[in-house]
């Protein structure tokens, strides 16, 4: 018999504060993703400093909390993920309505390109798609399709449905809001004929036997599957990449003036995050450095 997922809301950390900590976050609408790695990190501090319950947490002092931090940092976590867990903390906090326990981020100076091996090349990326184009299940293929043609996370899936197909227009709930991400008229054309091919008619159209989306574990370990099978790199080869390169291509087809439009498409609240999200390769920026390109002429 198969282990049923358990929801967010009925995970149980241990400790009763987290736990009320856990609900407070589902009554703000936090992401499940926000909710499950900020009790963690919650869960882990009160278990360091031994507390059992919110009496000891309104004794708690500044200094054992400042002791706390330095060991994100001893044990070589990157700056990114000491100020994740940093957020984790002050929000718990805010909750525990002892803000003056807040501790201030690492400020992080953004890097303005990415290594060569953090992205698919083009070569990879179409030998990716023939790969999983030849695969029995065609789910993969249409989902990594799907996320390259429109930039929706693995999460946001489930709402690329038959309805979906009809309006054009992808209606993406998340993190407590509502986006519309448009669908090109191939993209419509190949998904239709899928959905003509395994005769879905209405609802999810990456979906298991039941009816419901596939999931991120499936698609996360088929990919690992497609990377070894091509000897691409796996660390590359996930979901979040193919978001990555449809924003990429996006600004390089329509220039740096559609960033406001691809930060809607995305779902991004700031602009500087959609940024991120269209920072070149190492190799491709010195490549807009030459002298050519520069125009610069040297007189020999």
């Amino acid at each position: 018999m198969s282990k049923e997922k358990i929801l967010i809301s009925e995970k149980d950390y241990g400790c009763a504060t987290v736990n009320a900590f856990r609900d407070y976050l589902i009554e703000e609408q936090n992401a499940d993703n926000t909710i499950s790695n900020y009790c963690k990190v919650a869960k882990d501090f009160v278990e360091h400093l031994n507390i059992k319950d919110a009496k000891q947490i309104s004794k708690l002092k500044k200094l054992s909390v400042l002791k706390y931090v330095s060991i994100y940092s001893e044990n070589n976590l990157k700056a990114s993920t000491i100020n994740n867990h940093i957020n984790a903390l002050n929000g718990f906090f805010k909750f525990c309505k002892r803000n003056d326990l807040r501790v201030k981020t690492i400020h992080c100076r953004r890097m303005t390109y990415l290594k060569d091996e953090e992205l698919l090349t083009d070569d990879e990326i179409h030998k990716i798609l023939n790969y999983a184009m030849k695969l029995k299940d065609k789910r993969y293929y249409y989902a990594i399709l799907i996320m390259l043609q429109t930039g929706v996370r693995v999460s946001e899936l489930e709402f690329v449905t038959v309805e979906a197909l009809r309006h054009k227009e992808i209606r993406v709930f998340n993190k407590g809001s509502s986006r519309p991400v448009p669908m090109s008229d191939d993209l419509i054309e190949v998904l239709n004929e899928y959905c003509e091919s395994v005769n879905i008619k209405t609802g999810i159209i990456i979906r298991t036997r039941n009816g419901k989306c596939l999931d991120r574990s499936a698609i996360s370990k088929m990919l690992k599957e497609i990377a070894r099978a091509l000897n691409i790199d796996e660390r590359k080869v996930h979901s979040h990449n193919f978001r990555h390169e449809f924003a990429l291509r996006y600004i390089q087809n329509n220039g740096e003036n559609a960033l406001s439009n691809l930060a809607d498409i995305l779902g991004h609240r700031s602009i500087e995050t959609t940024r991120i999200y269209t920072m070149k390769t190492f190799t491709s920026l010195r490549k807009t450095m030459t002298r050519k390109v520069l125009k610069i002429k040297i007189t020999t």
